[in-house]
């Protein structure tokens, strides 16, 4: 398989969000799941509704788009085509493929933009990010 590049980024207008003061304020008035945006709300919202033309055959959960249908199916099979050429780790997108990466590269690219420490996995980001917020 060619290699992929690697990219880590958090998006600026994302920044806000990893604070926790913001987090969660939107909730679906069926299930009860929160979301942080309202956009994010009213794209789950089409999970209550039968709008969602496409079925998994395995666990009968619906889709609106195939390609999310076609990702959802991997899971049930096992499918991961991206793999990590250091430890052999597997993934389903190439997303998570490329941030899994960059913690071989040393690529430090997820930011903290209150005091400029830097990172490597938007994960750690996000556990940085909490402790600026309880301050």
């Amino acid at each position: 398989m060619d290699k992929l590049p690697i990219t880590c980024f958090i998006r600026e207008p994302d920044v806000p969000l990893h604070t926790g003061k913001k987090m969660y304020e939107h909730a679906c008035q069926v299930c009860q799941k929160r979301y942080s945006r309202k956009r994010n709300l009213d794209r789950h919202m089409l999970i209550h509704s039968k709008e969602n033309p496409l079925k998994c055959e395995t666990c009968g959960r619906r889709f609106l788009k195939e390609d999310h249908l076609r990702l959802h199916e991997m899971e049930h099979t096992g499918e991961r085509p991206f793999e990590c050429s250091f430890f052999g780790k597997r993934f389903i997108q190439t997303s998570d493929y490329s941030s899994h990466n960059c913690i071989h590269t040393e690529k430090k690219s997820y930011e903290c933009k209150i005091c400029s420490r830097r990172f490597s996995r938007k994960y750690s980001l996000k556990q940085h990010m909490q402790k600026h917020a309880q301050n």
